[in-house]
């Protein structure tokens, strides 16, 4: 089986389309006219894995979009020097169709399917309660978790409702990974917490909590700041 693509951009985002229209899924990467430039200069198809799409590669290249893009940010053959060791190029978000350079981090091969087997599925079974996303920022070298909740989660010390959680990091995927499953284990069974409840369970105590009437920052000492946003 074989879903030839065509590509367009709108200089934000690089897109890839199946020409047929056999399916509905399209793949997308970052825009920059070098990166497009590269991408332009072959053709692209769709990967299937027992029946299901799975990757975008190209044959002349012999190589995924998401290879290609990784090396375009981190140098030439960067991800071939990975494997070596032992590395795959991880889909933070378990997409093999989103190649935005912010999904895409190294990971061990063991590690990436471990991953596969429980994170990435127990991120998917706790929806209903909240979204988890993790990051990759190229452009300072740290990853960034960000928590949306959606049902009720209050902040007990203060008596909040909770809307949005954000976890910055260094730059290190496996830290990430177990906080992002400490996170989904603390909140499965909890609708009232304390931030230094969950803290003594993370590997990164920096955190901000966001409510519809304050921001708040809170480090290793606890709380640190609190910017209270104006309501209408």
């Amino acid at each position: 089986m074989e879903t030839r693509l065509e590509v367009q951009h709108d200089n934000r985002y690089i897109y890839f389309y199946p020409i047929d229209k056999s399916i509905v899924k399209f793949g997308s990467t970052d825009f920059s006219p070098e990166l497009m430039q590269l991408i332009v200069s072959t053709t692209w198809r769709i990967r299937y894995d027992k029946g299901i799409p799975k990757y975008i590669v190209s044959s002349s290249l012999r190589r995924s979009l998401h290879q290609v893009v990784y090396d375009f940010y981190n140098g030439y053959d960067a991800s071939k020097k990975a494997s070596k060791n032992g590395y795959v190029i991880d889909h933070i978000d378990h997409d093999g169709f989103n190649c935005k350079i912010q999904n895409l981090s190294l990971l061990l091969k063991i590690d990436n399917t471990i991953k596969g087997f429980y994170f990435d599925l127990q991120m998917e079974k706790m929806v209903p309660i909240m979204s988890l996303r993790a990051y990759n920022v190229q452009s300072s070298h740290t990853f960034q978790i960000v928590i949306t909740f959606n049902k009720d989660f209050v902040f007990g010390k203060l008596n909040h409702i909770i809307d949005t959680m954000y976890l910055l990091y260094s730059y290190d995927y496996d830290i990430v990974i177990q906080d992002g499953v400490t996170i989904l284990k603390f909140f499965k069974e909890k609708n009232l917490f304390t931030i230094t409840e969950l803290q003594k369970n993370l590997r990164n105590k920096k955190l901000y909590v966001m409510s519809p009437e304050q921001i708040l920052y809170f480090g290793k000492a606890g709380l640190k700041s609190i910017e209270t946003q104006k309501t209408q």
